[in-house]
């Protein structure tokens, strides 16, 4: 091999190191059912990624969804939450045995590999490219070794919509003066307040209030938001 060869794949090299070393922002589709519920942001930064409904960085002071998926090199993750006007978080520990699978196909124009996972008692199967070098995807998904663009089990999917090289700067998330919560007790504050609003909505369906409509619509918006912390 000739010096100068040799220095042309050195700079070849360096360059897509230099290139993939930048953030990026991704954006998918959550689907449950074979129905679209929301848009989800992956913020991917130099030491870790938010993963956050894509409304919430919209100037809308309407949007109660604030859940919001920290994550960085250690094994656990970090989540972000409101409850009424409280905000909170927790944090889960996260083990993820992927498996590879000698299998490829393109996404978007990327040639992606297969590989699946068991996690909350789920077969999840993803597709990750490593013509982008992120060990991070959708969700609590992360580790390997190239972006996440396809994540599925058989009741929920993460499907790529679009992906672009700089991160929204309007986004401005706050985890300071947050109530830190065991993951336990997350999740009860999250099915106390879901049996109440199902409670509430029996209580005027039968009063016959004539508002059963206006709070089934807040019911619906609120079940979205629940699809996700349903997986956690």
């Amino acid at each position: 091999m000739t010096k100068d060869l040799k220095f042309f794949l050195f700079v070849a090299f360096w360059c897509s190191v230099t290139a993939f070393s930048q953030d990026l922002s991704v954006k998918y589709s959550f689907i449950k059912n074979g129905l679209s519920i929301k848009d989800y942001n992956l913020d991917i930064q130099k030491d870790h990624s938010l993963f956050y409904d894509s409304e919430y960085c919209l100037d809308n002071i309407n949007i109660k969804s604030q859940l919001i998926i920290l994550k960085d090199n250690s094994s656990e993750i970090k989540v972000l939450d409101k409850a009424g006007d409280v905000s909170v978080s927790t944090r889960k520990q996260i083990q993820l045995n992927w498996r590879m699978i000698n299998e490829t196909k393109i996404i978007e124009n990327y040639t992606c590999q297969k590989a699946e996972v068991i996690y909350g008692n789920k077969k999840w199967i993803v597709w990750f490219t490593n013509d982008l070098p992120f060990q991070d995807g959708p969700f609590v998904f992360k580790g390997l070794p190239g972006l996440i663009l396809v994540a599925e089990s058989e009741q929920y999917k993460f499907e790529l919509l679009e992906i672009n090289k700089s991160l929204n700067k309007q986004c401005s998330i706050k985890q300071e003066g947050r109530k830190e919560l065991s993951y336990d007790k997350y999740q009860s504050l999250f099915d106390n307040i879901t049996n109440k609003n199902n409670n509430l909505l029996n209580s005027i369906s039968n009063l016959g209030l004539k508002l059963e409509t206006d709070f089934r619509s807040m019911s619906e918006k609120e079940t979205k938001n629940n699809a996700i912390r349903e997986l956690l």
